[in-house]
């Protein structure tokens, strides 16, 4: 059974900007896994809900038409759910400071509620020190930038460089690079996928820069280097550079993600007859004089105690009763 959201639950859409980031701990960064595009946005939309007072086991709330809308990419039930099961089953290799190596699921739970266009997630209890409150030693990076690529590759390799977005050259071993994509297995039991340098460029990094290059605030080229005496390639140069993107602006216009979040504001308040939410939700103008008295109400403006019916109060102030 999950949850109930309430209007706490759910982003506002209005405070992300091209200037809002996300931040993970270094070791996320730089461990191995593999998600697909879709898996990963769900991912950057839960880093930008967490907070440092969330307690264990607390449950976030996304929004499938908020990641539509950002994205410009139409997401539909079966990708939904095949990107909540898959990430159930997504292991995260850590290589700890003490030399063990963790393994761990990033969320403890997974579920995406059919017909309401809504996921549920929590996250693992052993992930929660490399997500929240992270005060040292994390990477930073745009949530739009990391949200507008639709490639896997382009989101992994952003955030990979944004790391070290101080510095103007990174370089990794190409065994280094792939295995963090998980391209290649470090112990040998997984066949290594793009054995020839010319199809790690043509179908992983190629795509993946061009996207970074238009969409991200991070210019970046690279080129492969023979190291030592051999002639054959071993090294990855990344060189990086600062510009401003032409990304795409969120629309302030979220006619169906307004609905959920002020039906959910409604509910709260117990408001929850049909024809009143209907109206409330179809009228701009009672849907700021709405917004103003939720406001109030929820920053102790009210006496809460003294107040037994909220509902009604709001209504007879906001003009319906």
């Amino acid at each position: 059974m999950h949850s109930a959201y309430t209007s706490d639950s759910l982003i506002d859409l209005t405070t992300i900007s091209d200037l809002t980031e996300v931040r993970q701990h270094n070791i996320i960064t730089e461990s191995r896994f593999e998600m697909s595009a879709c898996q990963l946005d769900l991912f950057f939309f839960l880093l930008y809900q967490l907070d440092k007072n969330d307690e264990p086991g607390k449950k976030y709330w996304i929004y499938v038409k908020d990641i539509m809308t950002v994205t410009s990419r139409d997401w539909n039930y079966a990708q939904c759910k095949d990107a909540t099961r898959g990430m159930m089953q997504k292991v995260i290799e850590i290589e700890q400071k003490n030399g063990n190596l963790l393994q761990v699921a990033l969320f403890a739970s997974c579920e995406y509620i059919k017909g309401k266009g809504l996921i549920e997630v929590e996250i693992s209890d052993k992930i929660r020190p490399y997500l929240i409150n992270i005060k040292e030693e994390f990477t930073s990076f745009k949530l739009l930038g990391a949200l507008n690529m639709p490639g896997k590759y382009a989101k992994r390799i952003y955030i990979m460089l944004s790391q070290w977005r101080d510095q103007s050259i990174k370089k990794f071993t190409i065994d280094e690079f792939k295995t963090r994509l998980k391209l290649k297995d470090p112990e040998g039991k997984i066949p290594e996928k793009y054995t020839k340098v010319s199809h790690l460029k043509d179908i992983v990094l190629d795509p993946a820069i061009k996207e970074i290059n238009q969409l991200t605030d991070l210019k970046v080229s690279y080129e492969f280097k023979a190291e030592g005496t051999g002639k054959r390639f071993t090294m990855i140069y990344f060189y990086l550079n600062h510009h401003k993107p032409d990304i795409k602006q969120i629309p302030l216009d979220f006619k169906e993600s307004d609905a959920i979040r002020i039906e959910a504001n409604l509910k709260e308040v117990g408001i929850v007859r049909a024809d009143v939410v209907k109206k409330i939700i179809e009228s701009q103008d009672l849907k700021k004089k709405f917004a103003k008295w939720f406001y109030d109400w929820k920053t102790g403006k009210f006496d809460k105690v003294k107040m037994k019916n909220p509902a009604g109060y709001c209504l007879k102030t906001i003009g319906i009763l």
